[in-house]
């Protein structure tokens, strides 16, 4: 950019037919202008300061900067737009004064005399409007940082939380599996004890207690498929059969499987199931 408007500010001085004042204050001090907007993000509030020197002395020494050519007054634009844009608080507004102070000397010192109005309307174009553009911007930019920091921390608690809700269900199916598990078991073992007692007494009934470990074992398998079925994908090993946890509907049945492994179990219910 800096290149361009110095390319545009010779071209100007060379083309046009009513620049006055000699080469240097001209060319030399208008490429000082416009190559300053090289530095306006990285100094912006002393970018904006050479500008203005640079115009001054060009109009005290007779240069017409301040006159005919456009592109000094552009680069000046860009500049001030930099200084709310880049500047830190406190040099921003820095700025803005330096930008005031400056425009009313280049028009004390011109040979144009300017009125209050024409103060008025070169300092709002030059310098009011471009660096509230600025701020603008910068605010706005702060805000979309500020937004996506947000943004990023309310995705990292959502995945957070997600992780949480499946290690806790996780839990639960441990818990859960451990007492299928552990309550099969001990009836199996219950049960074996049983039949082993049995088995040469009464060999009838051992092979019946048999059955019951048998049947015992399958049940726990089928609870075991179920619970694990949560785990899986679906798709992985086709439709996962899913059934209801076990309620008091089905207590009459843990009750006679337990008496029939030959534990002393008795029931006693008072209202409504």
């Amino acid at each position: 950019m800096a290149v361009g408007l110095t390319v545009a500010l010779v071209l100007e001085l060379s083309l046009g037919t009513n620049v006055t004042g000699p080469f240097w204050a001209n060319y030399v001090l208008g490429a000082v202008c416009t190559g300053a907007v090289a530095w306006r993000r990285a100094w912006p509030v002393y970018a904006v300061a050479v500008q203005l020197v640079a115009v001054l002395v060009s109009t005290v020494a007779g240069g017409d900067l301040s006159e005919n050519p456009f592109s000094p007054f552009l680069a000046l634009i860009v500049v001030m737009y930099a200084v709310g844009a880049y500047a830190p608080r406190g040099w921003t507004e820095f700025g803005v004064g330096i930008g005031t102070v400056g425009i009313v000397l280049i028009n004390l010192v011109s040979d144009t005399p300017s009125d209050v109005g024409s103060y008025a309307g070169t300092w709002l174009l030059a310098v009011l409007l471009p660096w509230a553009a600025g701020r603008a911007a910068k605010e706005w930019a702060e805000r979309a940082v500020e937004l996506q920091r947000v943004n990023a921390a309310l995705k990292a608690e959502q995945e957070q939380r997600s992780l949480l809700a499946v290690a806790d269900e996780r839990s639960r199916i441990a818990r859960e599996l451990h007492d299928v598990v552990a309550h099969s078991i001990s009836v199996m073992v219950v049960q074996a004890e049983g039949a082993k007692r049995m088995l040469e007494k009464d060999p009838p009934r051992a092979v019946g207690a048999l059955d019951q470990i048998e049947g015992t074992g399958r049940a726990a398998l089928v609870e075991m498929r179920r619970l694990l079925g949560v785990l899986r994908r679906e798709g992985d090993d086709g439709a996962v059969a899913r059934a209801p946890q076990p309620g008091t509907q089905t207590l009459d049945t843990l009750v006679n499987r337990a008496q029939e492994a030959g534990l002393d179990v008795r029931v006693a219910i008072e209202g409504d199931r």
